[in-house]
């Protein structure tokens, strides 16, 4: 249910963002309903599963927050800016905020409480790291939807992108002969070990090995990216 409901509010926020642009939408509002709705179903079987939990409604509401405002951070930047820095880098995170309600409710039923701000740490560590990822991946994409990230922000600033985002194939060319494609990638890469590195530390912490052995193979698959982009 939830995994529906957040899905379809992504696409909510997307069209948002992308509205001003073409005028053209497929997102109504029975869609936004739909989406509260299967939500809601979520949240119910979390009350039926832990209904002795003294912290469910209230990190339900706050991990809920963090994704909304995160959302609305991104239709606000739309073809304007990048809505995080290196510095603010973990906020993207948040868009996978909701997941964190499973992992916060297994630590308070299993009496691990106090490790949730280190478990919130490195859960919006880690999903922001991959959220890098699929942003480098998706770069071209990106620049045509008028979505500016970390990996295209540098890029965005030398050219006219209000004019170039009307003409797609001239804005892709502009990008394939940006010169600092490859050490942008590079920046955005190392930061993203920074922050799995810093996750890895907290599972060690713990001695948490699930999320050791997944973050782990995360950090593995990154040194062999890193490597191949530095010889080239």
């Amino acid at each position: 249910y939830g995994a529906m409901g957040y899905k379809l509010f992504d696409t909510y926020f997307d069209e948002s963002s992308t509205r001003q642009k073409d005028n053209q939408h497929q997102f109504s509002p029975s869609h936004l309903y739909l989406a509260k709705y299967l939500i809601s179903q979520q949240e119910s079987i979390l009350f039926a599963t832990f209904p002795n939990s003294v912290i469910l409604k209230n990190k339900l509401d706050f991990y809920n927050r963090l994704y909304t405002n995160y959302g609305l951070k991104e239709i606000k930047t739309h073809y304007k800016s990048c809505p995080v820095t290196p510095d603010t880098v973990t906020l993207l995170g948040h868009k996978s905020a909701p997941l964190m309600i499973y992992f916060t409710m297994i630590l308070e039923h299993s009496g691990f409480l106090n490790r949730l701000d280190d478990y919130e740490t490195m859960f919006y560590q880690t999903t922001a790291s991959i959220q890098i990822r699929d942003d480098l991946a998706d770069a071209m994409a990106d620049l045509i939807n008028g979505t500016i990230t970390l990996a295209t922000v540098d890029f965005v600033k030398t050219i006219d992108y209000p004019e170039l985002i009307h003409q797609p194939e001239k804005l892709e060319k502009a990008y394939k002969k940006y010169p600092r494609i490859n050490e942008v990638a590079l920046a955005n890469l190392h930061l993203t070990q920074k922050m799995l590195s810093k996750s890895l530390d907290i599972c060690e912490k713990y001695q948490d090995n699930m999320f050791e052995l997944f973050i782990s193979s995360k950090l593995l698959a990154l040194a062999e990216t890193l490597a191949r982009k530095e010889s080239a």
